[in-house]
């Protein structure tokens, strides 16, 4: 009787130290100095996922430099590492954009990075975008040069339709602090067209989508720090203005689909527990530039951290979005159900990390797929103090517990073992 009372009371030590939220799957190359993943692409079974690397501090002149290379790494669907490729020169390379590539057919073939190279220090402030192309086996097929002048900051590359909205090529956006630039390729990346836009005096375009056979686009005041949402057409020339009474915090982001596009950021007209917050908000437009429904949410969210919006699929066809954001109470990384008519449904994830940086993320099926940077905690000893971070997550192990449901469970768990374990001292003592 003593033996099983002792196993009991074990049982219960056991329990007591249980954590409720569910181990997510983290990987990491912790090879090199300040690594970071920052754009992942499905594709098929596999992942692939860029970002950057230090390789080495240069002493030049008494200065310091960092080599930035960039890295594209392959994951399979067992979450291992197919191959790597790191491509750079000998001063500050860096990645703006992950896409696939496409053959004569249309079919992909491989994968477009969009990055910056420069060989010395004088040369970075005139170096000016390339495209590095590399087959599915992580094989460098080529590098072109776009034919842009330098120091553009380049905000994102997209795909390029024809009238039938068949992909017939890539659109660069980017901006040198004063005015846009628009850059039109075709599928062998050959320059099309360079366009100059600018909309008003100081004005850059920070998102662009396409949709309905033009671009929509947020339109940002750099001296103001303010938004506009306005419609382009397919060389960029300005046509309308569908929203200019963006809040003075927020920071607007857009998703479009085939028949609807999403505007969302930030909102500070809520109040969370009797309190002012600031939470976040999802206007749907329909192909008139009509409001179809717009949403607000119910939780506390750190408008200086990233949001990101993405469709999830069932059967091929969209079935609701899921939203990620970074809670401003606890710090967690959350993500949300929204369902197509804009209702807000379950939170399907939530990690309780303040060391982790997302910086994209993408969704398959049941499962989660975040990539960013690990930052090693203040109070402990890394080998790095920071290195990429390639985390999976089964989106339905992992939600939200609220402390006191968990201190219910566990209350649960010590009562009923408890119990257990008087009903059977009960039961021999009968017999006896």
């Amino acid at each position: 009787m003593k033996k099983m009372f002792m196993v009991l009371i074990a049982l219960v030590i056991m329990f007591i130290n249980i954590d409720v939220f569910a181990k997510d799957s983290v990987y990491t190359l912790n090879k090199f100095g300040e690594e970071e993943y920052k754009f992942i692409l499905n594709d098929k079974s596999d992942f692939v996922v860029a970002g950057t690397y230090l390789k080495e501090v240069i002493k030049e002149d008494e200065e310091e430099y960092n080599d930035n290379q960039v890295m594209i790494v392959k994951y399979d669907k067992n979450n291992d590492i197919v191959w790597k490729y790191a491509f750079g020169s000998t001063m500050s390379d860096d990645v703006f954009a992950l896409n696939y590539h496409y053959d004569e057919e249309l079919n992909v073939d491989g994968y477009l990075v969009t990055v910056l190279k420069a060989m010395t220090k004088e040369e970075e402030k005139l170096s000016n975008p390339y495209f590095l192309v590399l087959d599915r086996d992580g094989n460098n097929i080529n590098e072109i040069d776009s034919l842009l002048e330098s120091n553009i900051n380049v905000r994102e590359v997209i795909n390029t339709y024809n009238d039938e909205g068949i992909i017939n090529g890539y659109l660069l956006i980017g901006d040198n602090n004063n005015y846009s630039v628009m850059a039109k390729y075709d599928l062998e990346l050959n320059l099309l067209w360079k366009h100059d836009i600018k909309i008003e005096d100081n004005n850059i375009i920070s998102e662009l989508v396409y949709f309905n056979n033009n671009y929509i686009a947020i339109l940002k005041d750099i001296a103001s720090n303010s938004y506009k949402l306005v419609k382009l057409d397919l060389d960029g020339n300005y046509l309308s203005t569908i929203k200019d009474d963006f809040e003075k915090n927020d920071c607007p982001r857009l998703f479009a689909n085939d028949n609807t596009f999403i505007v969302y950021g930030y909102t500070e007209e809520v109040k969370i527990e009797n309190k002012a917050a600031t939470s976040y908000y999802l206007i749907s437009y329909n192909d008139l530039d009509e409001v179809l429904w717009d949403t607000i949410g119910n939780d506390s969210v750190d408008s200086k951290k990233i949001m990101k919006l993405v469709s999830a699929k069932k059967d091929s066809e969209l079935s609701s979005y899921n939203l990620m954001y970074i809670n401003a109470i606890d710090n967690s990384i959350e993500v949300v159900n929204i369902n197509i008519d804009g209702t807000i449904g379950s939170k399907i994830k939530k990690i309780k990390n303040n060391y982790y940086r997302i910086n994209d993320f993408i969704t398959k099926k049941d499962v989660i797929y975040f990539i960013g940077q690990i930052e090693c905690p203040i109070d402990d000893t890394c080998d790095y103090d920071s290195s990429c971070l390639f985390l999976v997550s089964d989106e339905n192990k992992v939600i939200e517990v609220k402390d006191s449901d968990s201190k219910n469970i566990l209350i649960f768990i010590s009562g009923f073992i408890i119990l257990a374990y008087l009903v059977i001292f009960y039961v021999k003592k009968k017999r006896n």
